[in-house]
């Protein structure tokens, strides 16, 4: 995972590239994927210069052996920001689908050349 030290990320998902989140300075991410294993659910890039502190797995066990509060915090933003991008990417699928079976079908059909 990575704390942002300085500047700013912006944070958008694939494949619409919709923006869902800019992480100032003190902020971090790619905690999801590092903590769960799970695959990245998003893109991050610099908005200005960035410095950044890379935790890695093994130091981030370290501290929150210390610290247990640490994994409730970050257990927290999780799950608030999995409902976001959730949100974010029901929105992003609205918006290129239609919701009505017949609409699709004529879409597809029409893609199709049918």
């Amino acid at each position: 995972m990575f704390v942002v030290l300085d500047g700013s990320v912006r944070v958008t998902i694939e494949p619409s590239g919709q923006e869902v989140a800019v992480t100032p300075a003190g902020g971090f991410f790619g905690e999801m994927s590092m903590l769960t294993g799970a695959p990245r659910t998003a893109t991050v890039r610099a908005v200005d210069d960035v410095r950044v502190l890379e935790i890695g797995a093994a130091a981030f066990t370290q501290l929150a052996k210390a610290e247990p509060r640490l994994l409730d915090h970050v257990t927290t933003v999780i799950s608030s920001r999995q409902a976001g991008l959730d949100q974010a990417r029901a929105a992003a699928v609205a918006a290129v689908l239609p919701l009505e079976p017949q609409s699709l079908l004529a879409r597809m059909r029409k893609y199709l050349k049918m």
